[in-house]
């Protein structure tokens, strides 16, 4: 369990209902392997399932670090959701 439970507010849609994100970044989930390893690796049905369970703990563990970076991040509200 967390330190400290960060509640939405249930103005918070409404604070940034017109918002415009703009240069988030790269998008990332679901195919860092894909651009990084051969084809042919993922041809393999069975490697297939294992190379997107290793997928989804690289996206696990970049928005950990993202996480990371939010706690100790000052200028960024606790509860902001748009970081690189």
């Amino acid at each position: 369990m967390p330190r400290f439970k960060y509640i939405d507010s249930f103005t918070e849609n409404e604070d940034h209902l017109y918002d415009d994100y703009k240069n988030l970044g790269y998008n990332y989930e679901h195919h860092i392997l894909k651009n990084v390893l051969s084809p042919e690796l993922f041809g393999n049905p069975i490697n297939d399932i294992n190379y997107r369970q290793i997928e989804k703990i690289f996206e696990h563990l970049i928005n950990a670090v993202k996480q990371i970076k939010l706690a100790y991040a000052f200028t960024y509200p606790k509860n902001a959701k748009n970081l690189n």
